[in-house]
């Protein structure tokens, strides 16, 4: 929560990110391309997914607005775990350095369950 306050995100966001994530899930759209969840898997992360999200409150649409980086560890229970989440006016993309810590993460994280 202290990322979301740092970059001007607001419970109230947070709380909307969370519903539309899992509308997406429930309601998975039929033109997702097979994905079960919603965004892009990002190449060198051992599967994190870049998700965009917009504010309610944000004139800059999706595309403009915020990414959330995320990664699916139990798809029958359809759990995901959050990362990270930052402006698109702050950051283009994920260095390679991030890319690798996500992915250590990811295969830290799985090795646990």
């Amino acid at each position: 929560m202290r990322q979301w306050r740092k970059i001007g995100l607001s419970l109230e966001d947070r709380n909307d990110l969370q519903r539309n994530f899992l509308d997406y899930v429930i309601k998975a759209p039929t033109n997702n391309y097979g994905n079960q969840f919603p965004g892009d898997i990002i190449q060198g992360t051992g599967g994190a997914i870049k998700w965009r999200f917009a504010p309610k409150q944000s004139d800059k649409g999706k595309s403009g607005s915020y990414r959330t980086i995320y990664f699916v560890f139990e798809e029958k229970t359809q759990s995901a775990f959050f990362l990270t989440v930052y402006g698109k006016n702050k950051k283009a993309s994920l260095t390679n350095a991030e890319k690798n810590e996500i992915k250590a993460f990811i295969k830290s994280f799985k090795k646990k369950e």
